[in-house]
């Protein structure tokens, strides 16, 4: 009788087993490990460039400092990096354009641009791809659907010399890419 009196839970509780305890506690510091990685990564977001003929996705890392819209405008002129270069990548927007502002409308965004852009030459199907840029950057990373290129407060600006004319905003489905 004094046998069974010992193996009985005291208090009517039972026992935790050691194995269940060293799973959980293990358990617990593998998801503090994968929260604590994941919760380090650098935001970041894409800009558009050209590749062969195709539109791809590029990442650029965003600081807590940093305005996405204007780090789109700075990361979309400057154009691909090195390594990016040596893989293909391009761009269509041409050197010395500069965006005068941007700012994020209710249903679009506004890019004002200098003459730089409204000069380019270069066949509709570069012009296409040039917008095209544009119109992928600034969607998904201000979030909306359309994007309003202007050039210096214009907001009807022709592009190119077969005068691909611009005079609403653009969505990505209104791009034949």
């Amino acid at each position: 009788m004094r046998n069974e009196r010992r193996h009985k839970p005291r208090n009517g509780r039972k026992k935790i087993p050691t194995k269940a305890l060293l799973f959980f506690v293990v358990f617990l510091f593998a998801c503090f490990f994968v929260f604590f990685l994941f919760s380090k990564r650098e935001p970041s977001f894409n800009v558009y460039f050209l590749k062969g003929d195709e539109i791809k996705a590029v990442s650029r890392p965003l600081s807590k400092m940093d305005e996405i819209l204007s780090k789109a405008s700075f990361e979309l002129l400057k154009g691909p990096n090195e390594k990016e270069l040596e893989d293909g990548y391009f761009s269509e927007i041409p050197k010395g354009t500069q965006i005068l502002s941007v700012k994020k409308g209710e249903d679009a965004v506004e890019i004002n641009f200098n003459k730089k852009l409204e000069g380019y030459g270069g066949g509709s199907s570069r012009v296409i791809a040039l917008v095209a840029q544009i119109v992928y950057t600034f969607t998904e990373t201000a979030n909306v659907d359309k994007v309003r290129i202007m050039i210096e407060g214009d907001q009807e600006i022709v592009l190119g010399g077969e005068g691909y004319i611009i005079d609403h905003p653009l969505s990505r489905d209104d791009i034949r890419f």
